[in-house]
């Protein structure tokens, strides 16, 4: 959970003026290869408040004072989302790539003006039998013959949509959709997997925001979409 924390608050951090003073506290915060820095932060604001619970963990788990460890937990969770609802929709953009290099099996390097694309792992794949728009949390496969009834280009912005959605109310949770010529939709849910996939089974017109939300939440299993909206948990066939 601190991981989330940290990287949103570091992928997110903005410099509006650089404050200096002689009495004060310089704060650093690290995550990977970024580092950003606040000097005595107002008590109130995002970062004053990352500062207060971390100084607060320190202490709880120094003298075993679980209730302010969980209050504190609590307002990292809170932090954790103010943080993520800053990054903009084109962080999560399925963009085009350019050239593609194989290498060790299916695994694909993706390469951009020659450079390897390190920002981020959202793109758009073509193959023999279908595209895929890959974004980090929502990956929808659309089959050739389906084209016509959904665009992949003009689903992007759907995507992107969708998938900061997730990535804000639902770190955990990985959503795989096939489009398909299937009558009812179906979902199947692995949690024993570390990145608890959700595969679902969708006919073009049910490519639906709720759809989708509604899967997001259900628990491990096997299930078919009733006419009312609802999973109803069933046994594969």
């Amino acid at each position: 959970m601190l991981e989330n924390l940290f990287a949103d608050a570091t992928q997110t951090a903005n410099f509006f003026n650089e404050s200096i003073g002689i009495d004060g506290v310089s704060y650093i915060l690290h995550y990977w290869d970024k580092t950003v820095k606040a000097w005595s932060p107002w008590k109130g604001s995002r970062t004053g408040r990352v500062v207060h619970a971390l100084d607060s963990l320190c202490y709880a788990v120094e003298h075993s004072d679980r209730a302010v460890l969980n209050r504190q937990l609590d307002t990292c969770r809170t932090l954790t989302k103010e943080f993520a609802q800053l990054h903009p929709i084109s962080y999560f953009y399925p963009t085009k790539s350019i050239n593609y290099t194989w290498k060790k099996g299916s695994t694909i390097i993706f390469e951009e003006n020659g450079k390897l694309d390190t920002s981020h792992f959202s793109r758009v794949e073509k193959s023999e039998w279908h595209y895929s728009l890959y974004a980090s949390q929502l990956i929808v496969t659309i089959p050739y013959f389906m084209t016509k009834k959904v665009n992949p280009d003009s689903l992007r912005d759907s995507v992107a949509h969708w998938n900061r959605e997730l990535y804000i109310h639902h770190r955990q949770c990985k959503v795989n959709v096939n489009l398909n010529d299937t009558i009812t939709a179906m979902c199947e849910v692995d949690c024993n997997n570390c990145n608890n996939p959700r595969t679902l089974h969708l006919p073009a017109e049910q490519l639906k925001h709720d759809i989708i939300f509604s899967a997001a939440a259900i628990s491990d299993g096997y299930y078919l979409l009733l006419p009312t909206g609802e999973w109803q948990r069933a046994q594969r066939k």
